[in-house]
């Protein structure tokens, strides 16, 4: 294959890591806040939740500012990725982490027994392109991500969730608790 190929296959990974994140954000979108209530009951108490969000779960508000911050980070992954054809360690931790946290989305709708937000596009979606993205990589001279750059991008999940979620809490305040009929708000 020519470089301009190889251009092409890398451009089309890093095009493909923004529209599966759009595609799974989008099923959060219209699911997040209506489970939301449920799942944060089950967070474990020492885990620092504010408590009008752990009562009444998040907000519409909430959710779209935090997807719409999960996404300027997974803009500039794909673009740094397109740039270097994931040859630099952030793009490359970005589309593992990603990859990593569609197994996520199945591990929590087992624990939970059921239905979680993101668990639909996970494995039709997310886990399918991220497979395909390594082979594509592996296929243009990427080396394999190390153990130790895999251990990295699943330990990355969780910190960068949480930091979208506080600073969506941070901005919105009390707008970030959802409303329930019936609970007063505040």
């Amino acid at each position: 294959m020519t470089g301009r190929q190889h251009m092409a296959r890398t451009d089309r990974v890093a095009l493909g890591l923004f529209a599966a994140w759009c595609l799974n954000d989008l099923e959060e979108l219209m699911t997040m806040r209506s489970g939301s209530r449920a799942a944060l009951r089950r967070v474990p108490a020492a885990v620092p939740v504010p408590a009008a969000v752990r009562d009444r779960g998040l907000s519409q508000e909430h959710v779209a500012l935090a997807i719409v911050m999960m996404g300027s980070l997974m803009a500039a992954a794909s673009a740094l990725g397109a740039r270097t054809r994931f040859r630099d360690p952030i793009s490359r931790t970005v589309l593992e982490g990603f990859g990593m946290h569609g197994i996520t989305h199945i591990a929590a709708s087992v624990a939970a027994r059921g239905y979680t937000s993101g668990v639909l596009t996970a494995p039709t979606v997310v886990i399918p392109f991220w497979v395909h993205a390594r082979r594509v990589l592996r296929d243009d001279g990427a080396a394999a991500p190390s153990p130790a750059a895999l251990a990295a991008a699943g330990a990355l999940l969780m910190p960068i969730m949480l930091a979208v979620h506080a600073l969506a809490h941070a901005v919105l305040g009390e707008d970030s608790a959802g409303r329930v009929p019936g609970l007063p708000v505040g």
